[in-house]
């Protein structure tokens, strides 16, 4: 991040995409984490928004996952979890996701 003062913000972002959160939850998928440890890792994750976009730590970064067609460190999880479910499961047995603006189902 030092040196990418003109590098475009989307590009930022799908660097520490591509490298930072396959680590998060591929670390996840080892540990039980409790709501705060979680909480405490999603307002990481939040910063990392927060210093692409230089927004202030009192500012919320909701819209920008909106914008940006993001979810949040939990959601991401979740969906993970939701993914090995229907990867593990009988094929009777329909897992769905419902999340503010996207309804993903697994079949």
């Amino acid at each position: 991040m030092a040196h990418s003062k003109f590098v475009n913000e989307d590009v930022k972002l799908r660097l520490f995409e591509s490298f930072a959160l396959p680590l998060l939850t591929l670390w996840f998928k080892r540990f039980i984490l409790s709501g705060t440890q979680l909480s405490k890792l999603n307002s990481g994750w939040n910063n990392v928004y927060r210093k692409i976009f230089g927004m202030k730590p009192w500012e919320s970064v909701k819209e920008m996952h909106t914008f940006c067609g993001r979810l949040d460190l939990k959601l991401v999880i979740d969906l993970n979890k939701m993914k090995f479910l229907n990867n593990v499961s009988p094929p009777r047995f329909v897992f769905v996701l419902y999340l503010p603006g996207y309804e993903i189902s697994f079949c």
